[in-house]
């Protein structure tokens, strides 16, 4: 095929001095651009040929290599040559092609080609060449676009030897640019469906892309967006120098602050209004300059929701309790708000990678259990358990607990309470009740008490009973015996006897025990852990044994503030006392201590009081023997009266036993009875004895009885009537 097409050329070179023909000939003569004939020994391809033609192998060689298919058509439109590219594309060997008329290859390839040979020569010598899209065809008929050229070889007169026609198979670029054009309907249709705003800025900063998104979100059209500056048309004022330094650093290396990276900035809204959005920018170099393309999402929601969990997480970061969403399945914290991270002394990275086991000693699967079961009865469980914190210690809660379902999901969320202050505050209203039981008891003793030792066990028995204490015991001491007392009422819980308290705790020695001590000092002295402390190394063994860990000594004090004795109590457990009760035991003590008081009080006033009746019955006998005497010696002053004053006084009493009266008026108007005449002593003897009728003026004298009697006893201070009666057995 090679040497079919060399011989062709030869035979086309082998008139040196054929002269120019044709139109374009014609054109160039009279345009005077014809060309001089091309010299002998040099080819149509323009290389240089030597004697032995090389030349020729060249060309050869070029064309078989050549990725385009190539025909040499002959001036009857007839294949002279078919290189391996173009035999390859359509499925025939080069020998089956030389020869073959072109339009044999196929449909007229280009619009307008004649098939004539003559007409084709005029057609293609007015256009010096033609090209265009074509539709080849294999020969097992499979049809594929090519683009075809074709031109004329001339020789060195410009007259046409033979055309050469090239095909480029387009199939490639067909598909490449159906995917091209595919990607740019994709690209189209992401741009325009995207929620966010794309657009891309050329080198100077203009709005080079814009989308409907773009448009929907800043209130600005296509239209005019495109060509505006973007950071001045959508970056609020404050932002401009700072966008304007960063796009000089941009435009220079395509590299930035903002390249690479989500920032969230403030943007403008044509009319005016700021809203945030989160931007991501990346570089695209074209033509040598760098564009930026630019990602702009909305965050206005998304802020607004991040204000409202940022708004709900200071809440939950701010409750006074401890709150925890907890995994039901695994029973892991899944979140914790700060007052729970708090309380326990962990962070909140630290509770994230751990479990309700941790924190929770009682935690088992029975208690599990149990609080699924109340939750499955009530929708909730509370209950109380307690916490461990980070350094070990202890803490009272009190959990509120219920099932949340999110979405597909099961959460725990859990209420937890510090409740050290409650249980606190309820230890302490426990002992203050306690103290109060035992006081209204103990008044209640103090009240119908007696005799004094009774008093002071009985006293010593609510204080155990009564107040749940375990032991209390009430040692006795006299004026200036220095801190020494005398052991005189002891109860213990559990039959512990009196007899076995430690002798110190009788004859107390110098510091040795806070009864001694309460004895010399006159106030409360409190052993809070006798087992630990140093004061108490005496007795730790009979508080082992009697199993009391604390003890309260509180003087008994006379009114003068004199210390005769003290009440000792004992607690279970170490710190039992606190202030509220330890006041309301001093009031206990000021208790006893009047109890006992009041019992030697009543003792003396009984003493008193005998002796003041044996008195008094003396003075009861003389009076009365006063008062028989005063009436007899009226009686014997005037005999011709005598019994008079007895008749009265029993007339008297008759009178006063009618009218009901009580005894002792009675008896004091007998009394008086006996000497209502009493003032007859006043009146002269000779007129009292003397026989006959008394003159007027005598009997004016006698009349003046009454007011000597009334003036004789008027000064006197008569003991009242009743404290004569006999006192009953």
């Amino acid at each position: 095929m090679a040497k079919s097409a060399q011989s062709r050329l030869e035979r086309a070179s082998a008139h040196p001095t054929r002269p120019e023909t044709g139109p374009r000939a014609a054109q160039a003569r009279e345009a005077g651009t014809e060309t001089a004939p091309r010299a002998p020994g040099t080819a149509a391809g323009g290389f240089e040929a030597d004697a032995n033609g090389i030349d020729r192998e060249i060309l050869g060689q070029a064309l078989a290599q050549t990725s385009e298919g190539v025909l040499i058509l002959n001036r009857d439109l007839r294949v002279s040559y078919a290189n391996a590219a173009f035999c390859r594309r359509i499925g025939h060997g080069a020998q089956g092609l030389v020869g073959k008329p072109f339009a044999a290859l196929g449909p007229a390839p280009l619009k307008g080609m004649p098939r004539d040979p003559a007409a084709f020569e005029a057609w293609i010598g007015e256009r010096g060449s033609a090209s265009g899209e074509v539709v080849m065809r294999s020969r097992s008929g499979v049809a594929f676009p090519a683009y075809m050229t074709i031109a004329p070889v001339q020789d060195a007169w410009g007259g046409i030897v033979a055309y050469v026609a090239t095909h480029l198979d387009l199939r490639r670029a067909k598909l490449a640019e159906t995917r091209l054009r595919e990607s740019v309907e994709m690209l189209r249709a992401m741009s325009t469906a995207a929620q966010d705003a794309m657009m891309m800025l050329d080198d100077a900063g203009s709005i080079a892309f814009w989308n409907e998104a773009a448009g929907r979100m800043f209130g600005h059209s296509a239209k005019e967006a495109l060509g505006q500056n973007a950071h001045l048309l959508l970056a609020p004022a404050r932002y401009h120098e700072a966008y304007r330094a960063a796009w000089r650093k941009f435009t220079q290396p395509g590299d930035g602050p903002v390249v690479g990276k989500t920032l969230e900035l403030e943007a403008l809204r044509k009319d005016g209004a700021e809203f945030p959005i989160e931007l991501s920018v990346a570089p695209v170099l074209l033509k040598g300059r760098w564009h930026a393309v630019g990602i702009v999402r909305d965050i206005t929601e998304r802020k607004q929701t991040e204000r409202n969990l940022r708004l709900f997480r200071d809440l939950l970061d701010n409750s006074n309790d401890a709150i925890e969403v907890i995994d039901p399945d695994t029973m892991r914290f899944l979140d914790v708000n700060d007052k729970g991270c708090r309380d326990l002394g962990y962070s909140r990275e630290d509770l994230l990678s751990m479990g309700i086991g941790d924190i929770d000693p009682n935690f088992n699967s029975a208690s599990v259990e149990r609080v699924n079961e109340q939750i499955r009865r009530s929708g909730a469980a509370i209950f109380e358990t307690l916490h461990r914190r980070k350094d070990g210690s202890t803490f009272p809660v009190e959990i509120s607990l219920r099932y949340v379902e999110s979405g597909e999901k099961t959460y725990g969320l859990s209420i937890a309470r510090d409740v050290s202050e409650r249980k606190r505050a309820e230890e302490s209203l426990r002992r203050s009740n306690r103290a109060l039981r035992t006081i209204s008891v103990c008044n209640a003793t103090v009240i119908h008490a007696t005799r004094e030792r009774q008093l002071l066990a009985d006293m010593c028995r609510t204080v155990v009973e009564q107040g749940g204490y375990r032991m209390a015991w009430i040692g006795l001491t006299a004026r200036g015996a220095n801190g020494r007392a005398r052991h005189v009422a002891a109860i213990a819980s559990e039959a512990q006897r009196p007899a076995s308290l430690p002798a110190e705790w009788v004859e107390i020695e110098s510091g040795q025990c806070p009864a001694g001590r309460a004895l010399r000092e006159a106030t409360p002295q409190i052993a809070e852990d006798i087992l630990a402390d140093p004061r108490c190394v005496s007795w730790r063994a009979h508080a082992r044994r009697c199993g009391y860990a604390s003890c309260i000594a509180l003087p008994l004090k006379e009114e003068d503030g004199a210390v005769f004795g003290v009440l000792n109590i004992c607690a279970a457990e170490p710190g039992a006392f606190d202030a509220d009760e330890i006041g309301l035991l001093q009031g206990l003590a000021g208790d006893v201590a009047f109890g006992v008081l009041n019992l030697r009080t009543r003792g003396q006033r009984d003493h008193y009081q005998k002796e003041n009746l044996k008195t008094l019955d003396q003075l009861k006998k003389a009076l009365l023997g006063t008062i028989h005497s005063i009436a007899l010696m009226v009686d014997k002053r005037d005999p011709y009266t005598a019994g008079h004053q007895k008749r009265v006084a029993d007339l008297t009493c008759a009178m006063a036993r009618e009218l009901e009266l009580d005894a002792g008026r009675i008896e004091g108007m007998r009394l008086g009875a006996l000497i209502h005449d009493i003032g007859k002593i006043s009146i002269p003897a000779e007129i009292l004895n003397r026989p006959g009728k008394l003159s007027e003026p005598e009997l004016e004298i006698v009349k003046l009885h009454v007011q000597a009697g009334y003036e004789i006893i008027k000064d006197i201070d008569f003991p009242v009537v009743s404290q004569f009666e006999t006192p009953p057995s």
